[in-house]
């Protein structure tokens, strides 16, 4: 996958990532691989299984026949977040609402994290949430490297 932030990005970005159902951000495929980023270039809580150097560990997946990246979505702090956002957003589609917090005991790289919805179902399918990170959490150290879209 190419970069999903440019260490020298000069302009206000945020990269947009498809997401998945349970609103993770890590795992496989591109959402993995920006999971990945935001672990290793700023220092994220990304919910990979990493050793005492930082490796993340991987795991024989019988499906796919290869080593795989062990991922804890349980433990995802986007998840939390983007679920307690897709709950308020529900009761206001088609308007963006905005979140603060990510529930108790979340360790939050995030300033904040809004979603907007376009009906009051139970499945985020059609959901955008947009994440802006800590400055001390972006991608590279870059301010410009702002958040994180994510679609469902």
């Amino acid at each position: 996958f190419a970069s999903s932030y440019d260490q020298n990005q000069a302009r206000s970005t945020g990269f947009l990532i498809p997401g998945d159902e349970e609103l993770f951000v890590g795992g496989g495929a591109l959402n993995g691989a920006t999971g990945q980023l935001l672990l290793k270039q700023a220092n994220q809580n990304i919910a990979f299984d990493t050793d005492s150097d930082g490796n993340i560990r991987q795991e024989f997946d019988q499906a796919l026949q290869k080593n795989v990246p062990v991922f804890k979505k349980d433990e995802c702090p986007y998840r939390k977040r983007q679920f307690l956002a897709f709950q308020r957003a529900r009761l206001k589609q088609h308007s963006l609402v905005r979140t603060r917090d990510a529930g108790p005991g979340v360790d939050d790289d995030v300033m904040y994290t809004a979603c907007r919805v376009y009906d009051s179902g139970d499945h985020p399918f059609g959901a955008l949430f947009i994440s802006i990170f800590r400055e001390d959490k972006r991608p590279f150290g870059n301010l410009c490297n702002v958040g994180l879209l994510y679609t469902v």
